[in-house]
């Protein structure tokens, strides 16, 4: 049973209420959409970032057991992320899963609101390879390339947050791989043009999530490193100096 975030029926509601008056029944959709998909053994949730960020195709798990492990190696992407039950990402869809019976994932890629092309035809290769792979469909003729498949924990992920505000912009595209030291983007002045900071990745890894939004506050995430060495992101993070953000000023 593969469907799309029910965590979107809430913007739905909220739109057609302003637009028309008279909301749908969202609360009974979603009910409903929760009740069918029980009953499916393997249930994935495809939903997409928020905004103001980019996601590269990666498959999340939440305190999964082996079965679920060994499963979404399936899809191909080329991380798996796994996370604790209680993580704050969760969605509600998840929640209600975890005590049936089945496997459960949760596949994120791409930018809310923006069409990506190229995401769009991973995801759908990684959705035919795990249907076909799992049994699910018969009769397909995969073309089986070099899976380049990476696992995670949730402590190897590393949030890289923005020192100042500003306008961010960056070259890079998401999914590739990131050096220590090397440069993700720049922020600039909103009113001189200026380059305020050189945002520098803390940790050598996968450029998981991307800030698409230009503007942004201090404190903001920028981009979302999956680290390949969870000794390295921890020292990373754990020693910095007091007040020393992951970017450096402009000379």
């Amino acid at each position: 049973m593969i469907i799309p975030t029910v965590e979107a029926l809430d913007i739905s509601n909220h739109a057609w209420r302003i637009g028309r008056g008279h909301p749908p029944a969202a609360k009974t959709v979603r009910e409903a959409v929760m009740a069918i998909t029980q009953a499916a053994y393997y249930r994935v949730n495809v939903c997409a970032a928020n905004r103001d960020m980019e996601e590269m195709p990666q498959v999340l798990l939440y305190a999964p057991n082996d079965d679920e492990r060994a499963s979404a190696c399936r899809f191909g992407l080329p991380a798996v992320v796994e996370q604790p039950a209680d993580s704050d990402e969760a969605g509600e869809l998840i929640r209600t899963w975890r005590p049936h019976r089945g496997e459960n994932f949760v596949i994120c890629a791409g930018q809310l609101g923006n069409l990506q092309t190229q995401h769009c035809e991973i995801l759908f290769r990684a959705l035919v390879a795990f249907l076909s792979r799992t049994g699910v469909i018969d009769g397909l003729q995969l073309i089986e390339g070099e899976e380049d498949l990476h696992y995670f924990s949730h402590r190897q992920v590393c949030d890289v947050q923005a020192e100042q505000s500003g306008i961010f912009a960056s070259r890079l595209d998401v999914g590739r791989w990131v050096q220590a030291g090397e440069e993700l983007g720049q922020i600039y002045d909103g009113f001189t043009g200026d380059i305020r900071m050189h945002v520098i990745a803390p940790v050598a890894g996968l450029l998981a999530v991307l800030r698409r939004e230009p503007l942004l506050c201090a404190g903001d995430l920028v981009a979302q490193i999956l680290a390949s060495d969870i000794a390295c992101q921890h020292d990373a993070v754990q020693q910095r100096p007091e007040g020393q953000q992951n970017a450096r000023q402009a000379s």
